[in-house]
């Protein structure tokens, strides 16, 4: 049998104990960090849509709430309040831009909602009166999230008298903070009471129903009723 001569090839380089971690710990010094609170409120990159907090573009007249809407509970259903929202949709679109739903779909102009979050905070009953309230929270190139609230309104001295049986008795959403709960009214002589509040997307679509860019005239639209983010 023939022998085979081995030949020696170039020396393996050998870590010392613990070099990996120290060399992917100045990797990761060396990546920016980023700060999600900061990265929130820092102004829009250019082309990648705008952001803003909330301020309300459009309030609703009060509405009350009507008995086929309530549950076995006797309590608001759950879904009725995506109606309530839509409604206020609508209309908040048709104010901003001055142009209805129905008008874009007949220029070609379609719309679905692809995401909507609700936050039940305080529970609605026959009777009671409530308003809807729409900001514009964020436009991009076809889509622009909006955020929305359900408030009840208590009036005059059904007001009063709420707010004195309330005193001393943890009325719901009192400890809530600002912006939850009991508030002022939208008047100064109301009772305001947070019933729910979320955030709708909603895209913009061609006619094979594709995301498309949105009008300019409504992103103009919509993003002068942005509040500018914090500096």
């Amino acid at each position: 049998m023939r022998g085979v001569t081995a030949t020696a090839g170039p020396p393996i380089a050998r870590r010392r104990p613990g070099a990996a971690t120290a060399a992917a710990a100045r990797s990761r010094q060396r990546a920016p960090a980023i700060n999600a609170a900061a990265a929130a409120d820092a102004p829009p990159i250019a082309g990648g849509g705008a952001r803003a907090t909330t301020k309300w573009a459009l309030t609703t007249p009060p509405q009350r709430v009507r008995d086929y809407e309530l549950d076995m509970f006797g309590v608001v259903n759950n879904g009725a309040y995506a109606h309530f929202f839509q409604d206020a949709r609508h209309l908040a679109l048709e104010q901003l831009t001055g142009t209805s739903v129905a008008a874009f779909l007949e220029g070609g102009t379609l719309m679905a909602l692809s995401e909507l979050v609700v936050r039940y905070r305080a529970p609605l009953r026959s009777g009671d009166s409530y308003v809807c309230r729409v900001g514009v929270e964020r436009v991009g190139g076809a889509r622009v999230t909006l955020a929305q609230q359900v408030v009840r309104v208590v009036v005059g001295a059904a007001a009063a008298g709420a707010a004195a049986a309330g005193a001393g008795a943890g009325v719901a959403g009192a400890a809530a903070g600002p912006g939850e709960g009991e508030g002022q009214g939208i008047d100064g002589g109301e009772e305001e009471v947070l019933a729910a509040e979320g955030t709708a997307t909603v895209v913009f679509l061609d006619r094979r129903y594709r995301p498309a860019r949105m009008p300019a005239e409504a992103r103009r639209a919509f993003e002068e009723a942005l509040v500018p983010p914090p500096q």
